[in-house]
C-alpha cells in the first residue's frame, strides 16, 4: 500500500473517531412501554381450562361423537332413479401412461404413452351389484340376487349402512361419494357390472 493511500485511511479513521467523540444525547423521543403480550400456549391453557369447568369441550366432544355417527351410518353417497328400462353398455379401464412405470429396482416397465388395460392384469373375477339402500325393493334385490359372495359383490349407493348390512348379513360395500358409480358411468340403480372380454359390462336392470 502506497503513503497515500495510507494518509488516506488514517485520515478517515479520525475523521469518523471524532464524529463518535461528538456524539450528542438527543433525549426521549416519546414514552416506552414494556412488553405485555402473553405466551400463547399459556393462553391455549388457560382457554382450555375454562371450557373445561364450564363444560364445553364435553359438549364439543359430544356433537363430534355424534357426527361420525351419523356419518358412519349413512356415508356419503349418490342418489340415482331406479330403473325404469333395461340398459347395457361397454365401458373400457384402458390408460396411457403419462410417465413412466416402472418396478421396484428402478426398471422400465411402460414408458411413457403406452395403452394399460389394468383387466388384463387383473381380471374382475366377481359380479358387482348396485343399489340404492333408501329403496326396500333393491335391498330385497340384494338378498335375492346377489345372496352368493363367491361370484358376487354388494355395494350400496347410499342408505343406512349398518341397519342394511344386519339385515343382509355378510359382506357389504359402500360406494362413498360415487366413486365406482361415475368411474363405470352407471346411470340407474340396480345395476350389475361384470367384465367381458377385457372390458367392463355394465347392465341396469329394472325391478319386476
Amino acid at each position: 500500500m502506497g503513503k497515500l493511500t495510507w494518509s488516506l485511511a488514517i485520515a478517515s479513521s479520525a475523521v469518523l473517531i471524532g464524529s463518535f467523540s461528538h456524539a450528542h444525547d438527543l433525549g426521549v423521543i416519546g414514552p416506552s412501554y414494556a412488553i405485555l403480550e402473553r405466551d400463547l400456549l399459556d393462553v391455549i391453557h388457560e382457554r382450555l381450562a375454562q371450557h373445561m369447568h364450564s363444560g364445553l369441550l364435553d359438549e364439543h366432544r359430544r356433537q363430534l361423537a355424534e357426527r361420525s355417527r351419523r356419518y358412519l351410518a349413512r356415508p356419503a353417497g349418490v342418489r340415482l332413479p331406479r330403473t325404469q328400462t333395461s340398459r347395457t353398455r361397454t365401458v373400457s379401464l384402458e390408460f396411457v401412461t403419462t410417465e413412466a412405470i416402472t418396478d421396484g429396482g428402478g426398471t422400465i416397465l411402460y414408458p411413457v404413452g403406452t395403452r394399460v388395460n389394468p383387466l388384463v392384469f387383473q381380471p374382475l373375477t366377481k359380479t358387482l351389484c348396485f343399489a340404492d339402500g333408501d329403496d326396500p325393493d333393491q335391498v330385497a334385490w340384494l338378498q335375492d340376487s346377489c345372496r352368493d359372495p363367491g361370484t358376487h359383490t354388494r355395494i350400496l349407493v347410499r342408505g343406512d349402512y349398518p341397519a342394511i348390512a344386519a339385515q343382509l348379513g355378510g359382506r357389504l360395500y359402500f360406494d362413498q361419494r360415487g366413486y365406482l358409480v361415475h368411474r363405470f358411468d352407471i346411470q340407474a340403480v340396480p345395476a350389475i357390472v361384470r367384465q367381458k372380454e377385457e372390458s367392463l359390462y355394465v347392465e341396469e336392470l329394472p325391478l319386476r
